[in-house]
């Protein structure tokens, strides 16, 4: 990624950034796209084994291209991508039935970047200019997203193959969920830059709060759902913690809503009298959610009360650190913003879920709810990190939450299930 700059540095040159290295990388990039929309063509009506042809180019411009990108996230991509041809080419001659299309479909992800390219050297604001950018918008969703959804992460044979058959299966896994993840990380980026363009007046912090009012009631109705008829009755735990988290995040942005509708988000303070008990509240519920979620899966195992009693200790330790960090912001007459950035104490209200996800992949009898785990945290992180859909973007945060009830809820039923 630095390589670049170190032939500047050793020979005074200015490759790095310079209009011939992007020229370049544009190049094969182009050349490359076109080379795989015609392999896959002849794959899709003559024969399988241009598969390994067509990865083996993707190697050699791949790794001309990491000596010459700049961008962390492209560098990463590549680092990924190569990883996975690795795999392609050192199981396709034994394994090809199986592999053949999960790698088709991830050859055609290089379809978008035709038009990536390509827009480079449209004049904006034109119709070719507009065409060109919808096309790369389906290509991308299409081809990075539902395809790679459908035919390689959800694709039972294939992610059986890896867990049943691969050596080092966690760490092909790994790079399997890392390539979905850098894609729906740009894909949150496109779909930042839309919702900028399209989002009305009316799309406020006062509506999002509104919203939000009443979204989490629906995480005990979908949990309950979930867990069916035939799971042990220790899930009635989990729907109580649930339960209890609804109503107080009721209380809470109800608190907030009724704020925004007198002043302006910059103006509201969490700290005041009338909000801070029901934030107190709605942290303190997450909290005991998290854990009876967590106890719900442990007990399943054989010393599942220990890990739940350590697990128990830390959020007890937390729930000190941070209701002395409230008090001691309202004694020192401090203020934490409805609209400011993030601080460590905020980062660390995560780490819950962060324990809820990491018990889920780890124990769990169903795959399907454990890649519904994995997806629902990737959307997670997006719309923390990201935050594509602005002024409501908490309330797609609560969206995305309530996926995750969904996906840990059938983890903790495949644990529980009787016949």
């Amino acid at each position: 990624m630095y390589f670049l700059q170190c032939i500047d540095y050793l020979f005074n040159t200015k490759l790095h950034r310079s209009d011939i290295v992007k020229t370049i990388q544009n190049a094969h990039v182009f050349c490359m796209s076109i080379a795989c929309g015609l392999g896959l063509v002849y794959y899709a009506h003559y024969s399988f084994d241009v598969i390994p042809f067509l990865t083996k180019m993707i190697v050699v411009q791949l790794s001309l291209d990491l000596f010459l990108t700049d961008k962390p996230d492209i560098f990463f991509h590549h680092i990924i991508t190569l990883s996975m041809a690795h795999f392609l080419l050192s199981q396709f001659p034994v394994y090809y039935e199986i592999i053949q299309l999960p790698y088709a479909v991830i050859i055609s992800t290089e379809l978008s970047s035709f038009f990536l390219v390509l827009s480079q050297y449209l004049k904006e604001k034109t119709i070719w200019a507009s065409v060109n950018n919808v096309c790369f918008m389906l290509s991308f969703f299409y081809t990075r997203i539902y395809l790679y959804l459908k035919y390689v992460v959800f694709n039972h044979e294939y992610m059986s193959f890896i867990s049943e058959t691969v050596s080092l299966n966690m760490w092909h896994s790994s790079i399997v969920f890392s390539f979905l993840f850098i894609n729906m990380h740009w894909s949150s980026i496109i779909i930042k830059t839309i919702y900028k363009k399209l989002r009305p007046p009316s799309h406020s912090f006062c509506l999002n709060e509104f919203l939000l009012q009443y979204t989490y009631f629906l995480s005990p109705y979908i949990s309950s759902l979930t867990y069916g008829v035939n799971s042990n009755p220790i899930f009635w735990l989990d729907i109580f913690g649930q339960s209890v988290l609804s109503v107080n995040s009721y209380h809470y942005h109800h608190a907030v809503y009724k704020k925004l509708k007198l002043r302006p988000p910059d103006k509201v303070n969490i700290l005041d009298d009338d909000i801070r008990n029901s934030y107190v509240a709605d942290i303190f519920s997450i909290q005991f959610r998290v854990f009876l979620v967590m106890l719900v899966n442990l007990s399943q195992l054989e010393y599942g009360m220990i890990y739940g009693g350590l697990i128990l200790s830390s959020q007890i330790l937390f729930g000190y650190i941070f209701y002395d960090y409230i008090l001691n912001m309202k004694a020192q007459q401090r203020t934490i913003l409805y609209n400011m950035d993030k601080v460590l104490i905020d980062y660390l209200l995560y780490l819950p879920i962060a324990s809820v996800i990491s018990i889920g992949i780890f124990h769990n009898n169903d795959p399907d709810a454990s890649n519904h785990l994995i997806l629902s945290s990737i959307l997670l992180y997006n719309c923390i990190v990201i935050k594509p859909f602005y002024e409501l973007n908490h309330f797609f945060l609560h969206l995305c939450l309530l996926y995750q009830s969904y996906a840990i809820s059938a983890i903790n039923a495949s644990v529980l299930y009787k016949e």
